[in-house]
């Protein structure tokens, strides 16, 4: 059952849909990744957290004023400044020159969909997943997963 919770979880904070990416774009993805340290990454989530919240929903829940989320935004400016200028500057040139700009898009989402993923790694955030899985109905999922033929849809 863990697996369909943090599958979940994953899906539920997806930047955005699938997009086809070329070869430069994949190299691109992969720089980008690569490149973004573990500051970036809090960084990056930071600048999420702060947009997710202006959700009408999440708004009431959180307390961001305007200049953090000013400086969340240039924060997160600077990274992908950095990453695209200067650290992954050849492979952004090599997509855009053989996959035009829409090899941009796709990085970015991988970008965004690893940054995600970090969101996940915190004991405290993954013990609260964990809530979910146990508020899930086990028998009716040991039942769909018996008739799909997968015994262990259920763990």
């Amino acid at each position: 059952m863990r697996w369909i919770v943090t599958s979940m979880a994953l899906a539920s904070v997806a930047i955005s849909g699938q997009a086809r990416a070329g070869v430069f774009a994949d190299d691109l993805s992969r720089c980008l990744v690569t490149k973004t340290s573990e500051a970036d990454q809090n960084v990056l989530m930071r600048w999420l957290f702060s947009a997710f919240a202006l959700d009408p929903t999440l708004g009431p829940l959180t307390k961001i004023t305007p200049d953090q989320r000013k400086q969340f935004t240039k924060d997160a400016a600077g990274v992908y400044n950095r990453l695209i200028l200067v650290d992954c500057r050849a492979q952004t040139i090599a997509a855009l020159k053989n996959e035009s700009g829409d090899a941009i898009g796709p990085a970015f989402n991988t970008l965004g969909q690893s940054t995600a993923k970090h969101l996940f790694q915190s004991p405290a955030a993954v013990e609260e997943l964990k809530q979910l899985g146990e508020s899930f109905d086990a028998q009716g999922l040991k039942k769909l997963g018996k008739e799909a033929g997968v015994p262990d849809f259920d763990k």
